[in-house]
């Protein structure tokens, strides 16, 4: 056997056992309460469809122009949607760390006295 078709065939059998080391190493999907946690609301989402059209919109106008001064004026525009667009997440991750913090932690840990 040459060492060419060796590597081929360690491969193959390497890539057939692949989905088992996978699977025993893959974590078991969080319960049925905890992704309605994670899933942002309607609100958020429209928000964010909303911000993502004004990007397209001026992305779009940016493109389309042919002025250098209206060009540079469409993209400072677009610099300060995206500002205030990061400002409102960051406040936003920051008022859910906080939520997180108050959470209690679990069940109270019995005193050995």
């Amino acid at each position: 056997m040459t060492m060419k078709s060796f590597i081929s065939v360690l491969l193959l059998t390497l890539g057939a056992f692949a989905p088992w080391v996978n699977a025993a190493e893959t974590p078991p999907p969080p319960p049925p309460g905890a992704m309605g946690a994670m899933m942002m609301s309607d609100e958020h989402l429209k928000e964010k469809q909303d911000h993502l059209l004004k990007m397209h919109d001026l992305s779009n106008k940016i493109l389309a122009a042919t002025d250098a001064k209206e060009k540079e004026r469409l993209k400072a525009e677009q610099l300060e949607l995206m500002k205030a667009h990061e400002k409102r997440h960051v406040e936003m991750m920051q008022q859910h760390m906080q939520q997180q913090m108050m959470k209690p932690k679990g069940p109270p840990t019995a005193s050995p006295h």
